[in-house]
C-alpha cells in the first residue's frame, strides 16, 4: 500500500470512528429517572386570577437531560379543589400554548432538562389549613411515570371588586335590621371580597346615615365598623347605614347599605322628639287612623307632612287640633310625620305601620 492510501484511508477510518462513536453516546443517553419542580414566582406575589410559573426539571442518572426531551403525557393538578368558584384553574405547556383545565393530559418538551409551566388559580380560602399544591406527572420514554409535588403554598384574594355588610360573626346583614329599647344593640362591619368571591378581611370605610338613626360609634371615617344600640331611644327612629370604600379598579368606589329601625317604648309613641316641644304635639295611634293631636293655640300656623323613608310624600295636611290620617291601605312599615309651624320644621315623629 502505498504511502498515500495509508493516508487516506486513516482519515476515512477515522472520521467513521467518530461517526460511530456519536451515535453511541446518542444511543446510550439515559432515560429520565426522575423529576424536580419549585415555584419561579415569589410566594406573596401568587393571586387569584393572575398567572404564575413553576419550573419542572427533568433528570437522569448522569444529570440534567441534554437536548430536546419530550413527553406525549403531562398532568399538572393542585391539591385543593377550586370550591365554589365559577372560574376553572388552568395551566398553559409549552407543547400547547393555549390554557387548559388543571388534570388535563397534554405533550411538554424539555429543553436541557429545563420546561416553565404558566399556572392560574382563583380559589383563595383564607383558612391557614388550606393551602395549594401543585403536581405534575410525566411519563418518559421508557413508559415510566414520573410525579413531583411542589411545597404547599397560599394563594391570596385579588383586589376589592365588592363588599357586604355582616354581623360580627360574618353573617351577611339582609335588613331590615330591627334594633328594640333598651338592649338592641347592632355591630355592622365591612367585609370585602374579589371578583372570584374570596374574602380579602374587613375593609376600611366611610359611613354614612340617613333618616334619624342615632349618632354612630365610633367616627365614620377610615374604620371597619360601626355600632348602633337603641338603649337611648325616645321614639322610634329609622333610616340607612351605608359604607363605602375605594375599589381594586383605580378611580372606582365600593359601596353597600342596609336599613335600621329602632323601636322605642311603646309609652313614647304619644310623645313627641324633644323634651322641649312634648307640650306642642303627640299623636295616638289606633287601628287604621294616625290622630296628630297640636296644641289649640298652635293650630292655625301648623302643618303636617306624611313621608316614607325614601322622602316620598305620601299625606300633606293643614293643621288641626285633632289631624286625622287614614292609613288604610298604605303598606306597612316606618313612616315619618313631619310637623312645621310657619313653614319652619319643628319636629319629626316616625309612625310604624304594622301590618
Amino acid at each position: 500500500m502505498s504511502k498515500y492510501s495509508e493516508i487516506k484511508f486513516l482519515v476515512v477510518f477515522s472520521l467513521l470512528l467518530a461517526l460511530f462513536l456519536q451515535a453511541d453516546a446518542q444511543d446510550t443517553t439515559a432515560s429520565p429517572s426522575r423529576i424536580s419542580i419549585q415555584l419561579a414566582s415569589p410566594a406573596d406575589s401568587i393571586i387569584a386570577g393572575r398567572p404564575f410559573k413553576i419550573v419542572v426539571e427533568m433528570w437522569n442518572v448522569d444529570g440534567l437531560v441534554p437536548g430536546v426531551s419530550c413527553s406525549t403525557s403531562v398532568t399538572v393538578t393542585d391539591a385543593l379543589d377550586y370550591g365554589a368558584k365559577s372560574a376553572i384553574p388552568t395551566t398553559v405547556l409549552s407543547g400547547n400554548p393555549t390554557p387548559i383545565p388543571l388534570g388535563t393530559p397534554a405533550g411538554e418538551c424539555f429543553k436541557n432538562g429545563l420546561d416553565t409551566i404558566s399556572i392560574t388559580l382563583y380559589n383563595a380560602p383564607m383558612s391557614l389549613d388550606s393551602t395549594h399544591q401543585i403536581s405534575v406527572a410525566l411519563t418518559n420514554q421508557s413508559g415510566a411515570l414520573l410525579t413531583i409535588s411542589t411545597d404547599p403554598f397560599h394563594l391570596f384574594p385579588g383586589p376589592t371588586i365588592s363588599f357586604k355588610l355582616e354581623y360580627s360573626n360574618g353573617k351577611p346583614i339582609q335588613g331590615p335590621d330591627t334594633l328594640y329599647y333598651p338592649n338592641g344593640a347592632v355591630n355592622i362591619y365591612t367585609r370585602g371580597y374579589d371578583q372570584y368571591g374570596n374574602f380579602i378581611g374587613n375593609i376600611r370605610s366611610t359611613w354614612t346615615k340617613t333618616g334619624t338613626l342615632p349618632s354612630f360609634t365610633p367616627p365614620t371615617t377610615n374604620q371597619v365598623n360601626v355600632y348602633i344600640d337603641a338603649s337611648n331611644a325616645i321614639i322610634d327612629e329609622a333610616g340607612w347605614v351605608k359604607a363605602s370604600a375605594p375599589s381594586g379598579i383605580s378611580g372606582a368606589t365600593v359601596s353597600d347599605s342596609v336599613q335600621i329601625i329602632i323601636i322605642a317604648r311603646k309609652a313614647n309613641l304619644i310623645r313627641s322628639v324633644h323634651k322641649n316641644i312634648m307640650e306642642k304635639f303627640s299623636i295616638k295611634v289606633y287601628k287604621n287612623q294616625i290622630t296628630f293631636m297640636i296644641r289649640p293655640d298652635l293650630v292655625n300656623n301648623s302643618k303636617i307632612k306624611i313621608q316614607n323613608l325614601s322622602g316620598k310624600l305620601i299625606a300633606d295636611f293643614q293643621g288641626s287640633q285633632n289631624t286625622i290620617w287614614n292609613c288604610k291601605g298604605f303598606s306597612a312599615g316606618l313612616y315619618i310625620a313631619r310637623i312645621y309651624l310657619n313653614n319652619d320644621f319643628a319636629a319629626s315623629i316616625p309612625v310604624v305601620l304594622n301590618p
